[in-house]
């Protein structure tokens, strides 16, 4: 469960600086707030399209399994049919490992 935040903290900078947090605000892909509190608290901001990818594999690979599983739960599909939709999972469970390890390579 999220907590609640209530406090606020109000800081001033220059147009140069606060131009600079803006561009790295919006290319994170992060509110202002999320990349403000991350950075505050040193935790990693990660801004690599690589990650991106990797986000979008994972969500298709749910989404295969949701419909795979839906397929099964209402007889729509065979045995042989489950079966060619596991191999292609698997391959898309092989890139998303590829990914995820080009990834590591690129932050080390």
């Amino acid at each position: 469960m999220a907590r609640k935040k209530f406090i606020q903290f109000l800081i001033r900078a220059d147009k140069h600086d606060a131009d600079s947090i803006r561009k790295k605000v919006e290319s994170s892909g992060l509110s202002q707030q999320e990349y403000l509190l991350k950075a505050a608290l040193e935790e990693p901001i990660i801004n690599s399209p690589v990650f991106r990818e990797l986000l979008t594999e994972y969500k298709r690979q749910g989404n295969n399994i949701n419909q795979l599983t839906r397929a099964v739960n209402s007889g729509r599909i065979s045995a042989s049919e489950v079966t060619e939709a596991l191999d292609e999972l698997e391959k898309e469970r092989k890139q998303i490992w590829q990914l995820l390890n080009l990834s590591i390579q690129m932050l080390a």
